[in-house]
């Protein structure tokens, strides 16, 4: 399937037929490259960090590049046209992918369940036909067949692949570092959330 690359106008029925939207340009190459290059800097001083993990969430509060990015006129504009005005950052992450490295398995998340077993999002008003949260997945990179890119199940918002309610068979309760060399995803193995063990993605 070839995504839409027109980045200018948005189609947001597009969005709402598979799930997801883009590629939308946000910055030139080289711009990427040095907004990377600060981050990666930055991300070494861990003196202002509000919340130490290990899998850098929430830097966007100490790191003022990732401050800028998640308020990008871009990104808020596409968000607006899906959910509304009400919007809220409920949690960053920035990760590099490494030649070789193990890549992220196939997943589904709706409300952030399979962590702790309860839900850490929760809508205070729902509304019938919009999400409680949408990712805005960034490459800092070339995101390339050849070295890994991000792929996507057109129309899998419709149906429940994975339930986050299933008790894992690692990860939940767990030590991260116990678990993280067996998965692919931060110590969580998804394939244990399927709701049909031999389903495989088309």
């Amino acid at each position: 399937m070839q995504l839409k690359t027109e980045t200018n106008e948005i189609d947001i029925d597009f969005f709402w037929e598979n799930g997801f939207i883009g590629p939308i340009k946000l910055y030139e190459p080289e711009e990427a490259k040095e907004i990377l290059q600060r981050i990666r800097i930055n991300n070494q001083d861990r003196n202002h960090i509000l919340f130490d993990n290990d899998v850098n969430y929430d830097r966007h509060f100490d790191i003022p590049e990732l401050t800028q990015h998640i308020g990008h006129p871009k990104i808020i504009e596409v968000i607006r046209k899906i959910i509304g005005n009400d919007i809220l950052s409920w949690r960053t992450e920035f990760f590099p992918k490494f030649p070789g490295a193990v890549g992220t398995e196939w997943h589904q998340v709706a409300n952030y369940q399979y962590a702790s077993g309860q839900p850490q999002l929760v809508p205070t008003e729902p509304k019938e036909g919009i999400p409680i949260d949408l990712t805005v997945w960034t490459a800092f990179t070339d995101a390339t067949r050849e070295n890994g890119c991000m792929k996507f199940m057109p129309g899998s918002q419709n149906k429940l692949y994975f339930d986050e309610s299933i008790s894992p068979k690692k990860g939940r309760g767990e030590e991260y570092e116990s678990v993280k060399a067996d998965t692919g995803f931060f110590g969580y193995n998804f394939s244990d959330y399927k709701v049909d063990p031999n389903w495989e993605p088309d």
